[in-house]
């Protein structure tokens, strides 16, 4: 019990450290090339243990997509995501996950079959700390309450927005849109 709390502390304080030096200017001025679609399928990649521990689908629509960016910081966006969906997602259920080029930015969604968010929650699940009623419920699902709100501020790093949007038809669970534009804005 003493070791599992030390390790939560730890991946805490990780998770602290990292949110405190998101605006770092050494960090804004690593923007490169990043090859979406690789970094991508490199996560995901990652996540096989993940997904095939709780027996989940994943439906992938994945276009090339190029943006200039912090690899570092867009990776972070899909790890946080993609384990949010594992996290969320009930055994057998589906992770849907979309990449695309919409002409002017980058769009990448990630939906899953939880419980979802409610909507008077929404605005608030990107604040530091926030549990919803969901999450507070579920004695299974542990976080920090830093997840999302570290998405947030990399995505705006990248001149982007986050949102939390409706899903799908007959579909429930939560579906995230990152926005990102395909050029670096001055």
């Amino acid at each position: 019990l003493l070791c599992n709390n030390v390790d939560k502390l730890k991946t805490m304080s990780e998770e602290l450290v990292r949110y405190s030096q998101i605006n770092s200017k050494s960090e804004t001025n690593r923007k490169k090339t990043v090859n979406m679609k690789y970094l991508l399928e490199s996560v995901i990649d990652d996540f096989q243990t993940h997904l095939q521990a709780k027996s989940i689908s994943l439906k992938i629509l994945v276009r090339p997509v190029e943006i200039s960016g912090i690899h570092e910081q867009l990776r972070n966006i899909i790890e946080q995501l993609m384990s949010n969906a594992v996290k969320y997602s009930p055994v057998g259920g589906e992770i849907r996950v979309m990449l695309r080029d919409s002409g002017t930015q980058m769009e990448l969604e990630v939906e899953d079959e939880g419980p979802g968010i409610e909507p008077d929650e929404r605005l608030h699940v990107f604040e530091p700390f926030f549990h919803g009623k969901t999450a507070q419920g579920d004695e299974c699902v542990e976080g920090h309450g830093l997840g999302l709100a570290i998405v947030k501020e990399y995505v705006a790093n990248h001149q982007g927005k986050v949102d939390i949007i409706d899903t799908r038809q007959d579909q429930k669970g939560t579906r995230i849109r990152v926005q990102i534009p395909l050029t670096e804005e001055a």
